[in-house]
């Protein structure tokens, strides 16, 4: 058993000016011994870990350790999942559990919050609403799930929460593909900054799960799923990511690589077009069957004209300019379409027909065969692919038909509108075979 000894002055806290001994109902495996003694000492600990590991409980009772051991009276420590119900449904019940020992303690079921007798206080979050976490401070927090989070959720809302008291942070979960910010941290602490640890723990290592369980799951699983889920290894691919297998063999194939701009051939845009949200724009160039994804521009909060006056700024040679069937409606605002207002500013789009998200994702796989993407100009174009993925039902245990609409999207529909227009494209091969006219402009048409 874990005990916690509080003393009044002395370096494990305060209770009431008399000393105490608390025995927290934790036996933690070696695994998890060495996460405390990484969070002890380092201010950023990454945890990678195979399912049923542990992770979590370790997380909860090193948060309820701190909490009990602090001696300012004000302390705040935090539990993060991706969603506020995830965090319910995955960690209230260890923290309830692990703390009913704690003389006086309180928990506010509505507020998943635990209030300590020494003053500090414990709470659970969901970083799908970052409002409820903004403006407050804490002196630890853990990040659950992290390769689920939002891109920015740390350096936008957590960090600065951290700032004051120099809080610690432990960011944690199964490995979710390499293009989200948990490898990125994983990448950051191998590295050696300063005050950075990381530690991974397979299936193995935890030994939590018979061996018979294990080769069951194997045998059902792909490679993939099976390396992210119990090997806790970072592959490319992303739980339900519609491109996964495609990602993959262009990688092994090298068409994820750099590729030149073809002064010869002109410049295809397809446009995702977003009112409130982000707008991405894909520069395809067709050499024969070739599909060239030669640059990506994707930002949030600008007009129409905003990214017309952006294209000019390129040195291409433009063709066609594709954009989704929806441009055709009229805004209540002005009385008129996209298209018409996007004619005025000297761009004329071409209308991708409607289809249903299904078919336009197997559009996309159709291509991918026969696509080079540009590994840098279209990196956030590459995360959104690697990204992009179906819903997860809990209930049931499957994945659903439906995509989730995150950061990934935009690129994703961009994609999409790519491979449901690409046929139509005036390109270098019905050129050569006198099946259409070239439609080539030095300016914007």
């Amino acid at each position: 058993m874990t005990e916690l000894k509080t003393s009044g002055g002395g370096s494990r806290g305060t209770f009431k000016g008399r000393v105490k001994t608390i025995t927290i109902p934790y036996k933690p495996y070696p695994h998890q011994r060495e996460i405390h003694s990484l969070m002890d000492s380092h201010r950023f600990t990454v945890v990678v870990a195979a399912r049923r590991s542990g992770k979590t409980v370790a997380a909860v009772n090193h948060l309820i350790a701190r909490a009990l051991s602090a001696t300012d009276g004000r302390s705040r420590y935090a539990y993060v999942a991706p969603t506020y119900r995830q965090a319910k449904r995955i960690a209230w019940d260890y923290v309830k559990e692990f703390a009913s020992c704690i003389p006086m303690i309180k928990f506010h079921e509505g507020e998943l919050r635990c209030d300590l007798p020494n003053g500090s206080r414990i709470q659970l979050y969901g970083i799908d609403n970052a409002d409820s976490l903004r403006g407050q401070y804490f002196d630890s927090v853990v990040l659950d799930e992290y390769g689920n989070f939002p891109s920015g959720a740390f350096d936008k809302v957590i960090r600065p929460a951290l700032a004051d008291r120099q809080g610690s942070c432990m960011f944690s979960g199964t490995p979710n593909g390499k293009a989200n910010d948990f490898y990125a941290k994983w990448d950051h602490a191998g590295e050696g900054h300063p005050g950075w640890a990381r530690y991974q723990i397979n299936w193995h290592e935890a030994n939590t799960l018979k061996q018979e369980e294990i080769d069951a799951m194997e045998k059902t699983m792909t490679p993939e799923e099976f390396s992210q889920e119990l090997l806790a290894q970072f592959t490319s691919a992303v739980r339900g990511a519609y491109y996964a297998d495609q990602m993959n063999k262009m990688e092994l194939e090298k068409r994820i690589t750099t590729v030149p701009y073809e002064p010869k051939l002109p410049v295809h845009t397809f446009w995702d077009l977003g009112i409130s949200d982000s707008t991405a724009i894909i520069f395809a160039q067709f050499q024969g069957q070739e599909i060239r994804l030669i640059d990506y521009i994707e930002e949030n909060g600008k007009g129409l004209d905003y990214f017309i006056r952006q294209l000019q700024e390129y040195d291409y040679i433009y063709g066609e300019h594709w954009g989704p069937w929806d441009l055709k409606v009229r805004e209540m605002s002005s009385g008129m379409s996209r298209v018409e207002i996007a004619q005025e500013l000297g761009m004329h789009f071409n209308i991708v027909p409607k289809m249903p998200v299904q078919d336009g994702v197997n559009a996309v796989r159709s291509i991918m065969h026969r696509t080079w993407i540009d590994k840098n100009n279209c990196d956030k174009l590459l995360s959104a692919l690697y990204e992009y993925h179906r819903e997860y039902d809990d209930k049931k245990g499957i994945f659903r038909q439906k995509a989730v609409h995150d950061h990934s999207s935009h690129g994703a529909d961009a994609m999409r509108y790519l491979a449901t227009a690409q046929e139509m494209v005036t390109n270098a091969a019905s050129i050569v075979a006198g099946t259409k006219r070239p439609k080539v402009y030095t300016t914007l048409h």
